[in-house]
């Protein structure tokens, strides 16, 4: 669906030749309002996009556009707020020009989708919002689920619907939170990763569409295909105001065969190492391997105690990959040394049960992280359980 109104509204913005006028409505026209929707940007904390509204006609001098994605960068206690659950965000009224100015800098791709609205409800509510957007109303406490750019906006296209998108988008969405922000965040790499390991079964239970409309582009998605108060599409025209550097986000490549070649790398270079006598490659094998497990799980382990954020843990992966595969470290350098002794093979096989207990465990739980595991549990299993030779290919040691 995403892809479908880039093509239109390219096709409309190149024939028109006024990319930057794309759903706006002149002062002397009825009031219009129009959803933006931003595709992801290049930093981190740009990737899910953004989500906003533009109100021009119906008199009004220039266009104006209302965002619910401010907040303070420069605070201090930033990060403990987002993760204790207590970051505020604001409502924020800006003129067309000046948000269109941040879009061309950061080169990212924006899309119109003027409503199909009475115009007498349509400048009812930007009244509203302009209220709203005043310091002593602007403010509310964020939550990536039920309070962001995108649910603000499509409980005011609610409002302004009479209630009809509600009872409309509760039927089911094919895809998790899990799954919407893992797609987001592939571009980043290792983030995707940490995100998957740290997203607990919370973010893996069923969505309807209107939960999913958290998501930018998804708003975008069921607003186009919505009807409106007269029974028509609810969306009059879509149109591409910019094409950034990227697009919306697509679903995720299969990371399956990557995370299992990884995984299996991991687990014979140990095993490899072991079977030639090679002590020290070994131990060096083992303790990078912890070192890597231990960190995923502990990075993940650090940032939920604190939190009372939903879905930031803790996930089930901690058992095959938490902070005790740190302990690996210290096994791997005795192992390195050649004092891998029967308490060290000991400790091994415990870590190594507890990492098997996971799959029975996100099964139980319906946390969806198999895919994980494919690179998680082969180098823990190599490093429990295969045999090392001594220095001269002799006997076990």
């Amino acid at each position: 669906m995403g892809w479908g109104l880039l093509i239109v509204g390219a096709v409309r913005a190149a024939a028109a030749g006024e990319g930057d006028a794309c759903g706006l409505a002149p002062a002397d026209a009825p009031a219009q309002v129009a959803l933006l929707t931003t595709a992801p940007g290049g930093p981190l904390y740009t990737s899910m996009g953004h989500s906003a509204l533009v109100f021009s006609g119906g008199g009004r001098s220039a266009p104006r556009v209302y965002n619910w994605g401010a907040f303070d960068a420069d605070q201090d206690d930033l990060l403990p707020r987002f993760f204790a659950g207590t970051l505020e965000y604001w409502l924020m009224a800006e003129p067309w020009d000046r948000m269109l100015r941040r879009v061309h800098r950061e080169d990212r791709t924006l899309v119109a989708q003027v409503l199909d609205l009475p115009p007498d409800a349509v400048r009812a509510m930007d009244a509203r919002l302009k209220r709203e957007s005043q310091p002593e109303n602007r403010n509310y406490r964020y939550h990536w689920a039920t309070a962001n750019c995108a649910t603000k906006i499509r409980d005011v296209l609610d409002a302004l619907t009479g209630g009809q998108l509600a009872s409309a988008w509760a039927t089911p969405h094919p895809h998790s939170a899990r799954e919407e922000g893992f797609r987001h965040l592939v571009p980043h790499g290792p983030v995707a990763v940490l995100w998957t390991s740290l997203a607990g079964p919370y973010l893996d239970r069923p969505l309807t569409v209107w939960d999913a409309a958290m998501v930018p582009d998804r708003l975008m998605e069921a607003v186009g295909a919505a009807r409106g108060p007269g029974g028509g599409p609810l969306v009059r025209e879509t149109c591409t105001v910019t094409v950034g550097a990227r697009p919306f986000a697509p679903p995720p490549p299969p990371l399956a065969p990557v995370y299992a070649a990884v995984g299996a790398a991991f687990a014979a270079a140990i095993a490899v190492a072991r079977a030639r006598g090679r002590a020290v490659a070994a131990g060096r094998a083992v303790a990078a391997w912890g070192l890597f497990a231990g960190l995923l799980g502990g990075l993940g382990v650090l940032v939920w105690v604190p939190s009372s954020v939903d879905g930031l843990g803790p996930s089930l992966l901690w058992l095959a990959a938490g902070p005790q595969a740190l302990l690996w470290v210290a096994l791997g350098r005795r192992e390195a040394r050649g004092a891998r002794g029967p308490g060290a093979r000991r400790l091994g096989v415990a870590l190594a049960g507890l990492g098997l207990l996971s799959p029975v465990a996100l099964a139980l739980a319906d946390q969806a992280s198999y895919e994980l595991l494919l690179l998680l549990l082969p180098p823990l299993l190599a490093a429990a359980f295969s045999p090392a030779r001594g220095p001269a290919g002799g006997p076990p040691a």
